[in-house]
């Protein structure tokens, strides 16, 4: 069993840096990004480059072990929720108190629940999972379906996308390449 890891809160990151580098070796994926840090000791501290706000730092981090998963979520997606291109494996749906209480999650909190990805999928590769909320795409807010729809009806082929994710209370970027 692999232990998982992540970038300590502390560490300096804020909403919206990309992460360049990793103890000195290129960043190249979501997924190049979590081996890494799965294979760094918890405790242990790195040296990550970021670009926030087009200017390139270097942080100190402390590896510490991540949150376990969220267990399930309500409900199979409507047929309407399969969109076509890159999003043709993430099937959405509505945010309601129900489902904001079994992610642990406040009232207040906005956006649509992934409630499943596609096997091999570019969403699952790029690590989005199901339970994940979706609260901005390209820096656009998501506070339901309505919305979702309509952002990426206007996303362009060939566009990386940018996703603003609340995983169980923990907030991150995730980029989805078409």
């Amino acid at each position: 069993m692999s232990r998982r890891t992540a970038l300590q809160k502390k560490a300096g990151i804020m909403k919206g840096d990309v992460i360049i580098e990793f103890n000195g070796k290129e960043v190249t994926s979501v997924a190049n990004l979590r081996n890494m840090v799965s294979q760094t000791k918890v405790g242990t501290s790195a040296i990550v480059k970021i670009i926030r706000d087009g200017k390139e730092l270097t942080l100190n981090v402390i590896i510490a072990e991540m949150p376990k998963e969220i267990a399930g979520t309500p409900q199979a997606p409507s047929p309407e929720e399969i969109q076509r291109n890159v999003f043709s494996g993430i099937h959405v749906m509505d945010l309601t108190r129900d489902v904001l209480q079994q992610l642990g999650l406040g009232i207040d909190e906005k956006g649509v629940v992934v409630v499943n990805v596609e096997q091999g999928s570019v969403a699952e590769e790029a690590g989005l999972k199901k339970g994940d909320v979706i609260q901005e795409i390209d820096r656009k807010r998501i506070t339901g379906v309505q919305d979702f729809r309509r952002v990426i009806a206007h996303l362009k082929p060939g566009e990386n996308i940018l996703f603003y994710i609340n995983r169980g209370g923990r907030r991150f970027y995730l980029t989805l390449h078409r």
